[in-house]
């Protein structure tokens, strides 16, 4: 078995604690099915190559298992104590590594702030706004994790991330607020919460639509009375008028194609 440099050992006892446990989360939830056939491929490992093989290291007593961890490999640590709903190893990953990109973007641009905010983990999002987690970071859609929040009806993570400097009237792709968001799902208690932290409810989204617009669309009554109707009350007509006609616009250019058809049927004739 290959032996550690001490100085190397050294450098990594200072954060021993954390990483040592995160190794061990790692053994037992992927190398754990492996304990039966363990002793053969041991063998005929040694024997080919000479190296002691990932599995050698964990196993060891001593604090050595440390180097298997990386800073490189934080980052999906953190996504998955996040998923795990697990504060206390998010704490301990930042302690351990204090360069640990919070604000790290995923598929589809999605930070860390974005999958606690999405599940509500009020402890988590706090933690992460401690370690300077930016609130205004969209994903391709153009959502910031208190749309995300707002959406999924998480009424404290909303709270926490507009203290924390998050801005409550940001739009996305299409121009919606999380007040869109949160009256398109028909829920009152985060409405209310929005409107108290200073939500614009007269902003429109991209087609003019405006959160009163979507809670009368969808059949939310008890949303229309905390929200105010338009000052025009024949804009919403105007918007079902101007789709009409677009609709019929479609149609025509559509309708025109067939009229040349039955110029070719008169050219056929010609040739016989």
């Amino acid at each position: 078995m290959p032996k550690i440099c001490p100085r190397r050992q050294a450098r990594t006892c200072a954060c021993l604690p954390v990483q040592y446990v995160i190794v061990q989360v790692v053994l037992s939830t992927t190398m754990a099915p492996k304990k039966k056939g363990g002793k053969k491929k041991k063998k005929s490992s040694g024997k080919k190559s000479g190296k002691s093989s990932t599995a050698d290291l964990i196993k060891r007593v001593e604090p050595v298992p440390v180097v298997i961890a990386p800073a490189r490999g934080a980052d999906a640590l953190l996504l998955q104590a996040i998923v795990d709903s697990n504060a206390d190893d998010v704490s301990r990953l930042f302690a351990a590594w204090p360069a640990l990109d919070v604000n790290r973007k995923e598929h589809g641009d999605v930070t860390p702030l974005h999958f606690a905010a999405e599940r509500g983990l009020l402890p988590i999002a706090t933690l992460l706004l401690s370690y300077g987690a930016d609130t205004g970071a969209k994903t391709t859609a153009g959502r910031t994790a208190l749309m995300v929040a707002a959406a999924g009806g998480h009424r404290g993570v909303v709270t926490a991330l507009v203290q924390g400097g998050a801005d409550v009237n940001a739009q996305d792709a299409r121009q919606m607020t999380a007040l869109h968001l949160a009256c398109i799902n028909g829920d009152t208690n985060t409405v209310d919460t929005l409107l108290g932290l200073g939500a614009d409810a007269g902003r429109a989204d991209a087609d003019g639509r405006t959160p009163w617009y979507w809670a009368n669309l969808l059949g939310h009554d008890s949303l229309k009375k905390a929200l105010p109707e338009p000052s025009d009350p024949y804009d919403v007509w105007k918007q079902y008028e101007a789709q009409a006609w677009f609709k019929d616009a479609i149609k025509t250019l559509e309708a025109a194609p067939k009229k040349k058809g039955k110029g070719k049927k008169v050219g056929k004739k010609k040739k016989k």
